[in-house]
């Protein structure tokens, strides 16, 4: 499919010497010290194609003339055709966008302090928490980005599908985000066996305390408690409740695990940017409050933040239903039936 702007190609060395680095069949172990911050450059490109796709698709909804606004009176006066951006599908489509990318932008700086905290303060549990995070923010922001750069090409219609407005190349580059350095899949196995049980649980129960003390710091505020803190708390309940059950299933039905490993994946990017977005209205309305900032700006993002927690986050509750249901279904037929 391509890559824009990337030299991709196979070299072949003949008669190249190889050298072994660290200790025989330990290569992977050596290699997974760098993948930090490789997967986290990868979970930045999946949200960066989705920014740039959404960028285009915002100004073509702005631009093009398409139908009538259906919210105006037929005999009113006006032009024979309304902009995309007044028709209510378009704008679901664009708040989606908008949420992810800036919620996903968030969550990578986020992580990248974390990271720093680890490097610079010796911070274990940052360290520890980052390794909690890495699989989600790969894997989560890569699958979450072609979607939505997907949804961005759907706006331009059938001029998203050639290649005068560029938007079809945004699609094959988020595309490859979510096979290299690690497919998706392998991520969410990844945090499924081997980043939940980590220590004991502690680092997954040290994200749980980010949620819990995030809801508790802004509770007070009763134009955010409604609207976006108790939906995060229903959404972090559903995250908790698939790890306990896979915690009592991992002996008896080590497969609920293994077939659930995607969507709790997504249940818990799903937290994480609810997690960025309380941060973020409680942000905006501390400045509101203060008569701080471009007034604009803070009410579109606390408006993104309500939209985010009412047309977002109810996902968890079906990542959580698919995860109760177990991998009897999945796993039913034989391979020979395929």
């Amino acid at each position: 499919m391509g890559i824009h702007g990337n030299a991709t190609c196979v070299m072949n060395y003949d008669g190249a010497t190889g050298w072994l680095l660290g200790e025989e069949h330990k290569g992977m172990r050596a290699m997974f010290t760098m993948m930090n911050e490789a997967r986290l450059g990868v979970g930045l490109q999946g949200y960066a194609q989705a920014e740039i796709a959404y960028q285009n698709a915002r100004a073509w909804a702005k631009e093009r003339l398409q139908g009538r606004d259906p919210l105006r009176r037929a005999d009113n006066a006006g032009p024979t055709a309304d902009p995309l951006i007044v028709h209510p599908d378009i704008r679901r489509n664009l708040m989606d966008q908008k949420a992810f990318v800036e919620g996903a932008r968030a969550f990578a700086y986020w992580a990248a302090m974390l990271i720093d905290r680890s490097r610079r303060q010796g911070d274990a549990e940052a360290e520890a928490l980052v390794s909690l995070l890495i699989p989600v923010l790969k894997g989560f922001l890569t699958d979450r980005g072609f979607e939505m750069t997907v949804a961005a090409q759907q706006i331009f219609g059938g001029h998203g599908y050639i290649e005068e407005t560029g938007i079809s190349q945004f699609v094959r580059d988020a595309r490859i985000a979510m096979i290299y350095e690690g497919a998706n899949g392998i991520q969410a196995l990844d945090l499924v066996a081997r980043k939940l049980p980590l220590q004991g649980g502690k680092p997954f129960m040290a994200f749980l305390e980010e949620v819990k003390g995030t809801i508790r710091a802004h509770e007070d505020d009763a134009d955010i408690r409604a609207s976006v803190l108790e939906p995060l708390k229903a959404a972090s309940k559903d995250l908790q409740a698939a790890a306990m059950l896979f915690m009592e299933r991992a002996a008896k039905a080590p497969q609920d695990a293994l077939a659930g490993a995607t969507d709790f994946m997504h249940l818990m990017g799903h937290v994480c940017l609810g997690l960025m977005w309380a941060r973020m209205a409680a942000a905006a309305r501390r400045a509101l409050a203060e008569g701080r900032g471009d007034r604009a700006f803070l009410e579109a993002k606390l408006a993104t933040a309500r939209y985010h927690a009412a047309r977002v986050l109810p996902a968890t509750a079906l990542h959580l239903a698919r995860i109760r249901a177990g991998g009897e279904t999945v796993m039913a037929l034989p391979p020979e039936a395929f």
